[in-house]
């Protein structure tokens, strides 16, 4: 029986990790690592099921038939070029030097382009600049997979070969693919890339401003959120309002009738109340839900190991 293919994915952060979901949504194997140990992708692993295990770095470049690269731009120089040999390598990286350092290259003018940067040092392998310019929260597995309802993705690379099968794997994953050009095309993924991150900065900010999330709220905020989570407080009555604002703070249940001067069974009853208006079993989605997330953390099995 023909096996399906398998992504290779270096670096298993944001992004890394919605490819990842991605790809095991199309029914492709996942090979995930970051630069811990591959232990420390345990919940990933289980979250992705039977099509995913972790793996170092040089292992995840070996076993992939391609290989995505999700890590911070600065660390490109790190990455197992012998491994990647002979490899079409998708580049998902954006240079932001206030994050993560400034590179000499890249600011002197020496290389015109992160993706030419990363190819210079993966010689022997074909690079192709993808999802770069895309919101790793609308990277989502969609059951849409007709081609009137597909969205599409910019792609920018040297090697005509590489960028076609670059195409054939943004196919399995419900995309249509956009061929801009060559590295120096791709110039203007990357201004529209420091354009979203700068909007994802300033709508956070305005979302603190708003209330619409406590400042310094864990996770990401965008719009969508912030409009779930406003949505979420005007269905509470006012001292439901307040002990989810505990809830969120870390208080238990004897901390919040405290503070409140209730009864810890009438907290509980509060609680309870909460939760059938938020259409949630749990504490920890309810929280979640007064962020403007709609994650859940679940236990996890130790990461299965790629052998």
């Amino acid at each position: 029986m023909i096996q399906p293919p398998t992504l290779g994915i270096i670096g298993c952060g944001r992004a890394g990790s919605a490819l990842a979901r991605l790809a095991v949504a199309a029914d492709l194997n996942v090979v995930v690592s970051n630069s811990r140990d591959p232990g420390s992708l345990a919940a990933l692993v289980a979250e992705l099921g039977a099509h995913a295990c972790a793996a170092t770095s040089c292992q995840a470049a070996r076993f992939g038939d391609m290989v995505a690269l999700a890590v911070p731009l600065n660390a490109y120089d790190r990455l197992p070029a012998p491994e990647l040999r002979g490899k079409t390598v998708v580049d998902l990286m954006n240079y932001y030097p206030e994050r993560h350092g400034r590179i000499a290259e890249l600011d002197s003018g020496e290389e015109a382009t992160s993706s030419r940067l990363v190819q210079n040092h993966l010689v022997d392998s074909r690079v192709v600049r993808v999802f770069s310019d895309i919101d790793f929260r609308l990277l989502q597995p969609d059951p849409r997979r007709g081609p009137a309802d597909r969205s599409t993705l910019p792609i920018a690379g040297d090697d005509a070969e590489a960028k076609a099968e670059v195409t054939r794997l943004l196919d399995l994953l419900g995309y249509h693919a956009l061929d801009v050009g060559t590295f120096e095309s791709s110039r203007a993924l990357t201004v529209l890339a420091i354009a979203t991150e700068q909007a994802r900065a300033v709508t956070r900010v305005m979302a603190e401003r708003l209330d619409v999330i406590a400042p310094g709220a864990p996770g990401y905020v965008n719009w969508p959120a912030a409009s779930w989570s406003a949505s979420t407080r005007i269905c509470l009555a006012p001292q439901e309002q307040r002990i989810m604002a505990l809830a969120a703070a870390g208080r238990s249940v004897t901390e919040m009738a405290r503070e409140m001067y209730l009864s810890e069974k009438t907290v509980r009853n509060y609680l309870s109340r909460i939760y059938r208006k938020l259409g949630v079993r749990t504490r920890t989605e309810a929280v979640l839900r007064w962020l403007g997330r709609t994650d859940s953390p679940t236990a996890v099995a130790p990461a299965r190991m790629c052998g």
